[in-house]
């Protein structure tokens, strides 16, 4: 049932997760998620925020991979 469920929160795009981070970071994200929405149109999403900013600091992540 477990397997079932998870495979029901994954596509072929991206899954579903839950991370920790401090309250005043998730409503800085929420904020930036609703007034792009209000601006640009469509849903609030806050993991398109997350993206966004992780592909613009892919480089810089995948230098620290290779790092010993």
């Amino acid at each position: 049932m477990a397997k079932r469920a998870n495979e029901a929160t994954q596509t072929s795009t991206g899954m579903t997760t839950a991370i920790h981070i401090p309250k005043e970071t998730w409503t800085l994200l929420r904020r930036v998620a609703f007034k792009r929405a209000e601006s640009g149109g469509g849903r609030a999403s806050v993991s398109k925020v997350l993206a966004e900013l992780v592909e613009q600091h892919r480089h810089d992540f995948e230098k620290e991979l290779l790092r010993k």
